[in-house]
Parts: C-alpha cells; sequence; structure tokens
C-alpha cells in the first residue's frame, strides 16, 4: 500500500509539471480571514487597498472585503458602474482586469477559511419530504463561498456521511500547481472517508460565479453542492449586484434509487424544479 501511494503522489507531480502551468513561484505570505469570524489579521505597514466588491451580496450583514494591502497604496480599485472590466489600477498605468492573462498574473490577496460538513439530512425543498438528502451543513443549497480575486481559499471537509466517501470539486477553477485539490474522485485523490476531514487549498486565479459540488458518484443530486463566487472584472457593466440563484433538478428519491432503476431499463423522471433549493410540486 506504501509503495502504491509513493507511486501516485510521483504521478500527480508528473503531471502538474508537464500542465504547462505557469509557475507560481515561492508563495508569499497572505492574511488569513476566518468565515466564522470575519476578520482579518493585519500586517504592519500594509496600506493598500481593502474595499467591498461591487459584485457583493445583497444583504449588507453578508459582505465581505476584498483586501489587497499587501499590494502597497499605488494600487487602487478602479471598477465603476459604467466600467466594470477594471478591477485594480497601480503606478505606471498598470491594471488588473478582464484582459490580464489570469494564467500568468492574480493580485495578491489574502487567505480565506471556510469550513463544510457532509453531513444526512431530511430535505423538504418543495412540500414533500425528502428523507434521503446529503447536504453541507445542514443547509441546501450549501452555504456561499466567496473570495476575491488572487485570494488562497481554504476549505476544511468533514464526512459525517454514514455510508459514502465523498470529494468536493470548484467548478470553473483550473487548479493549476493545485491538481491534487481539484476534488475529482479516484483521479485526483482518494475519497474523504467517514468521519475524517480533508483541507482544500488553491489560488483563486480565475473569477466569476460557479458552484461547488461532491464529486462522488450520485451525492451533489441529492443536496450536495452550493454557489461559488470569487469576486472580479467583469465583461458587462451594471449598476446593482444579484446573488446567485442555483437551478437545480429535484427528486423525492434518492439519486442512488434512481441509478438502480435506471439500470434495471425504466429511465426516472425529475419530480420538480428548484431555484435556491425552493419550488413547489
Amino acid at each position: 500500500m506504501k509503495l502504491f501511494q509513493q507511486c501516485w503522489i510521483a504521478l500527480l507531480e508528473f503531471f502538474n509539471a508537464i500542465s504547462l502551468s505557469p509557475s507560481l513561484g515561492p508563495p508569499q505570505e497572505q492574511q488569513v480571514w476566518d468565515a466564522d469570524s470575519h476578520t482579518v489579521s493585519p500586517h504592519a505597514g500594509s496600506d493598500g487597498p481593502i474595499f467591498a466588491p461591487p459584485s457583493h451580496p445583497q444583504d449588507p450583514g453578508e459582505i465581505l472585503k476584498c483586501d489587497y494591502s499587501r499590494m502597497g497604496k499605488e494600487w487602487q480599485p478602479c471598477s465603476t458602474p459604467h466600467s466594470r472590466a477594471c478591477w485594480l489600477a497601480g503606478p505606471g498605468g498598470q491594471q488588473f482586469d478582464i484582459s490580464t492573462n489570469y494564467e500568468t498574473k492574480v493580485p495578491t490577496g489574502i487567505t480565506r477559511k471556510y469550513t463544510l460538513v457532509a453531513d444526512e439530512m431530511n430535505v423538504n425543498a418543495d412540500g414533500v419530504l425528502m428523507p434521503y438528502g446529503k447536504v453541507f451543513n445542514q443547509q441546501y443549497p450549501g452555504p456561499w463561498i466567496q473570495a476575491c480575486w488572487g485570494d488562497t481559499l481554504e476549505i476544511k471537509v468533514t464526512n459525517k456521511l454514514k455510508y459514502n466517501g465523498t470529494t468536493i470539486h470548484w467548478h470553473g477553477l483550473r487548479q493549476y500547481q493545485t491538481l491534487e485539490h481539484d476534488g475529482v474522485n479516484a483521479i485526483t485523490q482518494c475519497p474523504i472517508a467517514p468521519g475524517d476531514s480533508y483541507t482544500y487549498r488553491f489560488r483563486a486565479m480565475q473569477y466569476g460565479t460557479s458552484w461547488y459540488h461532491s464529486h462522488y458518484s450520485l451525492q451533489y443530486g441529492d443536496g450536495m453542492a452550493g454557489p461559488l463566487t470569487i469576486h472580479g472584472p467583469s465583461s458587462s457593466d451594471y449598476d446593482e449586484p444579484k446573488d446567485p440563484i442555483l437551478m437545480t433538478d429535484w427528486n423525492h428519491r434518492s439519486g442512488f434509487q434512481d441509478f438502480q432503476q435506471e439500470l434495471e431499463g425504466r429511465f426516472p423522471l425529475m419530480d420538480s424544479i428548484l431555484l435556491n433549493g425552493q419550488g413547489m410540486f
């Protein structure tokens, strides 16, 4: 088993090396943001921009701050309702904007920490109780994970499912140099066993709104999914932000039950369509 693990690690390192992904250089020390306390540990002498992103949540109590204090006072936010393509403007006409090649150049943000707990839960999403729900943090959809362009995300996932392992995929993030944190079960990592935890750590090199979900078998169809936003520039101008809307098919049965039915040649039909976990049957 030890030999197998060593070979697997060597194989992952090989694919990282040939992925043509740019080297990010030595990791820079970053500030730490805790999702539970919503606080940032300050650095002495740091005076770069700290601001609420224009795509912030509509609920004032949920607004986070983009923190680029380590970049220095020469950098300032440049996004306006009439120019959302710009993100940060710096000395000598430098910019981080929609045209920046984010595979080779990203701003220096902070580290943001989240905790996700995969667990069972009865879900009443459309007026009918679904007793086979699998969710994050006892809610469906899962918590909205947010960061700013250039931040590093540390997301601890604890598996409290009774019978399944799990892995979590961060949809839309290419995971250059962090292949082992892509969350693809049996490809980039082994499943997180029931009762175990695993911490994903990766840089938010891309930006925009997407979703995260279980990549283990049929779990995300039972509720293991949530919104993911990396705040950054936009290709279109806007004045007011809108929170993400997660639109999903929904069954009153587990996806595992439907899969067995499909194997028997009887194709299952969906019961509902949900918007942010709510619908009507």
